[in-house]
């Protein structure tokens, strides 16, 4: 079932079931927080490109390339992150925007947002300028 979410903003934060690389039609095992940054269509389906978040913040996981930030937990009152998040922007996917990858129980059709906090803002921007996201954006169709 398709999404009904009307507005989506580039930098929207929202949960999904991030597939994994080698299966990128198949919901993953984990719902964990994603920064949305456009959408395409891909064989006639609405896809959401999305920046993929991780709540491990391991030494060594961070990017060395300034494509990745770390937001932290603070007040959340949309309850979509509840724990410190690293998002990196040189992993980017085209996701189905659909209940399957974007619901927490697979049914709902409206998902929950929160916001890159506004302190946070100039940091996402210059990852994102690492990572190129512009171009990559473009390959897969977005119009910015």
């Amino acid at each position: 079932m398709k999404m009904t979410n009307p507005a989506l903003a580039m930098g929207d934060i929202l949960r999904a079931w991030t597939p994994f690389d080698g299966h990128p039609n198949v919901a993953g095992p984990k719902f964990r927080p994603v920064i949305f940054l456009g959408e395409t269509v891909i064989n006639g389906v609405t896809h959401w490109v999305v920046a993929y978040g991780t709540t491990r913040m391991q030494a060594g996981k961070e990017s060395k390339s300034g494509t990745d930030f770390i937001i932290r937990c603070t007040n959340d009152s949309s309850m979509v992150m509840n724990s410190d998040t690293r998002f990196d922007f040189s992993k980017l996917f085209a996701i189905p925007a659909t209940t399957e990858f974007f619901s927490a129980n697979k049914r709902s059709t409206l998902a929950r947002i929160a916001k890159i906090p506004q302190q946070d803002l100039p940091q996402a921007a210059a990852c994102m300028a690492a990572a190129k996201v512009g171009q990559a954006l473009g390959r897969l169709g977005v119009r910015l």
